[in-house]
């Protein structure tokens, strides 16, 4: 018997989630889930298109990746999850905090794997870095300076980025959200955030109607109960593409380039830098075709997957928890 797999809306994202899926599994069913039937062709690599969840429901899907916009993320996972169906979210699990609780009750009560689109978990570099500092190569961390950043218009060549979901702050645009994966990999290596300080702006200059530059302090309690500070910058703004780590340690320096897919070290102790990761050349959807093979893991094992929706939401968490900080221009404490 066919396995058949739902891709839930299909942008830019949801087009990439529906080639690897295929390159995996290629015997398989995938249907996609389209929200208006403006487009009923039926895309590229996928056996069907349906407009409903009751067309959808029709097909029994196995697992689906929901790819459409974050608002309707929960919407959508509450919709299959009750009929047991698995998920793997893009990212962010979704805007807001509301309904997150529901989605996650309902997961736990019918057994459904849920797992959160966080691609970066799946670079390879990101990972060197990661256990460099699991090692404490450089010591006790005390500081860490996030950053990404990228020209929206640049993103989606051929299209108005004024049109596209990153654009519009109903669909759950901007920079905050759009650009949380750094949240994500700050607490997945070095530990939860306890309080956000934020400044979250809509600087104009792009003429779209959502946050374009975002600055947030973060406190992390690490492993050790360790204090540290990092400062993670987030901007749909710079013209040439920028995305890096650099923590600050004891003994030294550790800095992730993810535009040169490197990793180096500085040693205090020798006075120069030294390389741990070099270069490798991979097929572009290496790190999704990867994500996909996880969560596929995790369904046919019964294992908690690789990025839980605990992760998800504590990402959510601090997202909300910045807007709150922008707003009323003070620290909010985590609980």
């Amino acid at each position: 018997m066919k396995e058949t797999f739902l891709i839930v809306g299909l942008g830019s994202i949801g087009r990439r989630h529906l080639d690897c899926l295929r390159s995996i599994r290629p015997d398989s069913e995938i249907i996609v889930w389209r929200q208006h039937n403006q487009e009923p062709e039926i895309p590229l690599g996928a056996d069907g298109v349906v407009f409903s969840l009751q067309e959808a429901l029709e097909k029994r899907p196995m697992a689906a990746i929901i790819s459409n916009p974050a608002p309707l993320h929960v919407e959508a996972g509450i919709a299959l999850a009750t009929h047991g169906v698995h998920l793997l979210i893009e990212k962010p699990l979704s805007n807001s905090l509301d309904g997150i609780d529901k989605l996650l009750k309902i997961c736990s009560e019918k057994q459904s794997v849920l797992m959160v689109g966080y691609v970066l978990r799946f670079n390879q570099a990101l990972w060197c870095f990661k256990e460099a500092i699991k090692e404490q190569l450089i010591g006790r961390v005390v500081s860490v300076r996030s950053e990404i950043g990228q020209y929206l218009p640049d993103w989606r060549p051929g299209m108005d980025y004024r049109e596209s979901v990153s654009a519009r702050e109903v669909l759950g645009g901007g920079a905050l959200l759009e650009l949380s994966h750094e949240l994500d990999y700050i607490r997945w290596i070095f530990g939860d955030v306890v309080s956000v300080s934020a400044c979250i702006e809509r600087t104009g200059i792009l003429d779209i109607d959502t946050d374009d530059l975002v600055e947030l302090i973060l406190e992390i309690h690490g492993d050790e109960g360790q204090k540290i500070i990092a400062n993670v910058h987030l901007d749909m703004l710079q013209r040439v593409v920028s995305r890096s780590c650099k923590a600050v340690g004891e003994k030294g320096i550790l800095e992730w380039d993810a535009i040169s897919n490197t990793v180096r070290y500085y040693s205090g102790d020798e006075k120069c830098w030294h390389s741990l990761f070099e270069p490798q050349v991979l097929p572009r959807n290496s790190i999704y075709t990867a994500q996909i093979e996880s969560f596929l893991e995790s369904i046919e094992s019964g294992n908690e997957p690789v990025i839980t929706a605990g992760d998800g939401m504590a990402v959510v968490k601090i997202i909300d928890s910045a807007r709150q900080s922008s707003a009323k221009k003070e620290t909010v404490f985590l609980s």
